[in-house]
């Protein structure tokens, strides 16, 4: 099996600091935290 994870067992997303804000949000009503990182 391969591929990405259900989002049930990610945690966190590790992202940069230009992700669209529409992306986060479909992570609003899970478990799921998006960290940016710094520039």
């Amino acid at each position: 099996m391969s591929g990405i994870a259900p989002l049930e067992q990610i945690d966190y997303i590790i992202t940069d600091s230009k992700l669209d804000k529409r992306v986060v949000s479909q992570f609003d009503d899970t478990n799921v935290q998006v960290i940016q990182a710094k520039d």
